[in-house]
């Protein structure tokens, strides 16, 4: 069978900026595929789905729809011999311009056909839950039978097949091993930002260190690429993955969770005792607590509690300079400060084989 490489260069071959269709196409599989994979139907309707996922091509379908006949028809009588041929799955080929794209807007609705999407596939599964991550999104959780995790990510449009309400975009994954790692033998995808991905593999001699890169838009383009760097060290794709992983990981065996708990009562006891920079100590303390609380831990009392207990302390020895400080670099609310906030798992533990999704039902 012919490879997404092959496909990717008769698509450079035949001048892929031709249009911004064959553009955004041949953008794809180099940036969202692995070239050595087998070109079949199933990548060519994940290049659809995820382009229908943009605003752009929900307006411009016929065009997309048009690249993607002339195209592939072209591949595969020209380029693909007869068998190959006859082996492609024509009848499950999605019609970009003829499917039918639906918004769901209840969150309980949307978990309700992500779970019965999973249903279909679930042979190796152990423990399964979605859960809400904000108005219009969800996360599925599915614990494997051996204990590793896939934490996989959906926005709220989904298209019609077969009769039945099918998420639209489903390739935004991240892999887990029994430990709790990010998985170094997986491509790991997520949302980092709207209509952007970030793509990246683990380094499989230092798991602190990733190597990928961010795409962005409707034309599928990298934008930035790292190698070897240290996770840590890329905001716009660690924070993401925390934000994630407080829906499944205990806080209390989170690294980053206790270096930042570490870093506040520090300094909550440093200005306890009266140290020369007392005030320079709590206002970064105070300042970096809201941004990775807001960010990564929304819901956590104990971070809330101290953060709260350093303005306090401050408060009474720095009155004015720590509402002036204030006023000048908090002026938004932090999602802790709102009379809301967002949902999270009902469980959480250090490994699978814990309390991890314990009120889940076992996939039978």
């Amino acid at each position: 069978m012919a490879t997404v490489h092959q496909f990717t260069q008769y698509l450079f071959a035949l001048n892929h900026q031709a249009n911004a269709a064959r553009f955004a196409w041949f953008n794809f599989c180099k940036s969202h595929c692995e070239g050595g994979i087998i070109f079949d139907t199933s990548v060519v309707n994940r290049f659809i789905c995820r382009a229908l996922s943009h605003p752009y091509w929900q307006n411009n379908r016929v065009l997309l729809s048009e690249e993607v006949i002339s195209s592939l028809e072209n591949f595969m009588y020209k380029k693909v011999s007869e068998a190959d041929r006859r082996n492609f799955n024509w009848n499950r080929l999605l019609n970009a311009a003829l499917t039918q794209i639906v918004a769901i807007e209840d969150s309980e609705q949307l978990a309700k056909v992500i779970e019965r999407h999973n249903e279909k596939n679930h042979d190796n599964v152990a423990k399964s839950k979605v859960v809400h991550d904000g108005k219009k999104q969800a996360i599925a959780i599915r614990v494997l039978k051996d204990n590793s995790i896939e934490v996989r990510g959906y926005d709220n449009l989904a298209i019609i097949i077969d009769g039945e309400l099918v998420p639209l975009t489903q390739d935004q994954v991240l892999y887990y091993d029994s430990n709790l790692e990010l998985s170094m033998r997986h491509i790991h995808h997520i949302s980092v930002a709207p209509f952007t991905t970030a793509r990246f593999i683990v380094n499989s001699h230092n798991v602190t260190r990733v190597s990928g890169s961010l795409i962005k838009d409707h034309t599928f383009q990298k934008y930035d690429i790292f190698t070897a760097q240290l996770l840590k060290s890329l905001a716009r794709v660690f924070y993401p993955i925390k934000r994630l992983e407080q829906y499944f990981i205990d806080p209390q065996s989170d690294p980053q969770y206790q270096e930042l708990k570490t870093f506040l009562e520090r300094a909550m006891l440093l200005i306890q005792g009266n140290h020369p920079d007392s005030f320079t100590i709590g206002k970064n303390a105070i300042e970096r607590g809201k941004m990775e609380m807001d960010s990564l831990y929304p819901s956590d009392k104990y971070l809330l509690a101290l953060i709260r207990e350093l303005e306090s302390i401050l408060n009474k020895q720095y009155g004015p300079q720590l509402e002036k400080f204030v006023n000048n670099t908090d002026g938004r609310k932090s999602s802790w400060e709102k009379s809301k906030t967002p949902e999270k798992s009902d469980s959480i533990a250090t490994s699978p084989s814990a309390e991890f999704l314990a009120d889940a039902e076992p996939i039978n």
